[in-house]
């Protein structure tokens, strides 16, 4: 593919995504199941077009990480919409003193509140505080569902962390996964560099223990 044809390309399913984060954010609409599992189909081919032309161009002007935020962050949006569809929510009626089962079809289209953490980047030195405060304000919040969680947990991630989760979708089941494979990785590099950072210690007190020896004797 030659340059000219992928930024055509690349212009033509940036607008795709817009147009679909449009239909999303439009406001008083109630939206239609399987219309919704059309667009995701549809997203997940404007991905794999956008992915094909920016890689048919110079590195340099790359715009997959700003294309890639948008994309999750829709497709979590759309999924979270398709799952209110199974979704009954129980509304108390205080005349007949009974909980009223109903169904809610209508995207309820809220964002997320914004959370003091600052985003992972990879560095180790960073990654307990980082781990204690995302468990203590998301991981461990009961009023988060686990798609929340993943919205949560792909926004506060940047370079490294970021790509190990990046091809997971984004599902209530697959949400523990992706927190699995960042514990897997980075608890392990921090444990490695806690004992890396003894091992200079270890050796001055056996020259020490040595140098003690040698003076005894």
């Amino acid at each position: 593919m030659d340059a000219e044809t992928a930024t055509v390309l690349r212009g033509r399913t940036k607008a795709a995504l817009t147009r679909t984060i449009n239909f999303i954010d439009k406001n008083d609409q109630t939206f239609d199941k399987n219309d919704i599992r059309n667009k995701l189909e549809k997203l997940e081919l404007t991905y794999t077009e956008f992915d094909k032309a920016d890689a048919a161009l110079p590195i340099e002007s790359s715009e997959m990480e700003e294309f890639e935020t948008k994309y999750y962050e829709t497709k979590a949006k759309l999924q979270n919409i398709l799952e209110n569809f199974s979704v009954r929510t129980y509304v108390y009626n205080d005349n007949s003193d009974v909980f009223e089962n109903v169904s809610n079809m209508k995207s309820s289209n809220f964002k997320l509140p914004k959370i003091n953490i600052e985003r992972f980047s990879g560095d180790y030195k960073n990654w307990p505080s980082f781990k204690d405060l995302y468990v203590s304000l998301v991981h461990d919040n009961m009023c988060l569902s686990n798609i929340q969680k993943f919205q949560y947990l792909r926004g506060l991630l940047l370079s490294e962390p970021a790509n190990i989760i990046k091809h997971i979708p984004i599902t209530e089941t697959a949400y523990n996964e992706a927190w699995e494979k960042l514990l897997a990785r980075y608890d392990k590099k921090e444990a490695n560099h806690f004992f890396h950072s003894l091992k200079p210690s270890w050796n001055n007190l056996l020259l020490t223990i040595l140098t003690l020896t040698t003076y005894a004797t």
